[in-house]
């Protein structure tokens, strides 16, 4: 099976490729193209460089063609190859049809999600923030839709309280590699698993912003604020969320004191983080927003 793959630099990524091209003929790697110009540029491409780490590493293990994606240029490229399948996973960029129509058997997407729950951009992020209590991976073939192609095969895991984006994300990406596996092998076994999606359970998410999401802090108990932040980072500005309290309080909810931040039933502690870590995260920010 020749596969080209689309993804990025996060870690998500590089492990779904590492699986895929351990079992699997990756023809190519496309990466998104990195537009920025000046001084910023400079400094957003060594950040992007420096995220991108174990991507790389994949890559050359396994060594790999990588290219930057262009859409105007990459189809007569990827003909060439003669590819038997995409396959995509966390690539920034919306596939034209005259991409997806490509391939012999057509798009796989790792959609690190119980599809059709969180379609759209950074699912995991409107995981903790809708507060679900599990989740995981759905593999589907790929439509002009974002994310509403038939389901191939899914995988459930628990979501634990106050668990890092970050250790959620290599257990998805883990998860992910050996759905993605067996349905590769399947494919090429004759046994084409088509399950449509149940539009009706549907919920379709933006990229997360300052205008797309806001904390409840009047209906939201400590507990639930606590794990988002545990969860996502801080979004509030006082440093890593230590712990939360159920305790009565004359705050208003949402009252930031120093290092504490008061909710509907109770508060969340925050410890200081270091400076070099407030600096690389404004930096972070500034760069990437």
């Amino acid at each position: 099976m020749r596969v080209v793959y689309f993804g990025s630099g996060s870690v998500y990524s590089a492990r779904i490729l590492d699986a895929l091209a351990s079992t699997n003929v990756v023809a190519s790697v496309i990466l998104p193209e990195i537009q920025a110009s000046g001084l910023k540029g400079l400094i957003r491409r060594a950040a992007i460089w420096r995220l991108s780490r174990e991507m790389r590493h994949v890559i050359a293990r396994h060594k790999l063609r990588a290219i930057r994606y262009r859409a105007d240029g990459l189809i007569p490229l990827i003909g060439g190859i003669d590819p038997d399948l995409f396959v995509v996973a966390s690539f920034p960029h919306i596939l034209p049809p005259t991409l997806l129509a490509l391939p012999r058997h057509g798009c796989l997407n790792v959609h690190p999600s119980l599809l059709p729950r969180h379609r759209g951009a950074d699912p995991v992020f409107w995981t903790y923030f809708a507060d679900d209590r599990d989740t995981g991976v759905t593999i589907h073939w790929m439509s002009e839709e974002v994310d509403a192609g038939d389901i191939v095969a899914q995988g459930r895991i628990p979501l634990e309280r106050g668990l890092p984006a970050s250790a959620l994300k290599a257990r998805l990406a883990a998860l992910g590699g050996e759905l993605l596996t067996q349905a590769i092998a399947d494919l090429t076994a004759g046994r084409d698993v088509r399950t449509p999606q149940n539009e009706r359970l549907a919920t379709h998410e933006p990229l997360p912003s300052q205008k797309t999401f806001t904390i409840d802090y009047a209906t939201w108990p400590a507990e639930r604020v606590w794990h988002f932040l545990r969860g996502v980072g801080d979004r509030v500005g006082l440093g890593d969320p230590a712990g939360y309290v159920v305790q009565s309080h004359g705050s208003s909810p949402g009252t930031i004191s120093e290092s504490r931040l008061y909710c509907v039933d109770g508060w969340v502690d925050f410890r200081r983080r270091p400076l070099r870590r407030r600096i690389t995260a404004a930096l972070f920010r500034a760069l990437f927003r």
